[in-house]
């Protein structure tokens, strides 16, 4: 990754923590984390995922390479799944970009969340 490329994938990042911090106040950058990288922004330790981002004109050819990046990063996270936060070329609005993932990873948020509703539900009895 050259300098340019590595400044705008920390510019996007930083553009898209706003966003994930109107739904987690304590999200935040991770920055650089060397070889166990555990993705790009952090999460509260009750969400069950990791997000890994990408400012890149095309993604062509380069989502399952992300996704198998986000999938190893959660593993070293500790947590259950992962998403790809990646550029939708034209729109500058972090809500409308693209968030990817393979389909275990989304049940996997899922089933979370399910659950959490159910012990909820059970607690109010």
């Amino acid at each position: 990754m050259t300098n340019r490329s590595g400044r705008k994938g920390s510019l996007f990042e930083a553009a898209q923590l706003p966003w994930w911090q109107r739904q987690w106040i304590d999200a935040h950058l991770l920055g650089k984390q060397g070889v166990q990288d555990k993705g790009d922004i952090w999460l509260p330790r009750e969400v069950p995922f990791i997000v890994e981002c990408k400012n890149e004109a095309s993604y062509a050819g380069k989502l399952s390479t992300w996704c198998a990046e986000g999938a190893v990063e959660a593993e070293w996270a500790g947590k259950r799944a992962y998403v790809v936060n990646h550029k939708r070329h034209g729109k500058g609005d972090p809500q409308l970009q693209y968030i990817t993932m393979e389909g275990w990873s989304f049940m996997e948020i899922i089933r979370f969340y399910e659950s959490q509703a159910r012990a909820y539900v059970a607690l109010k009895g």
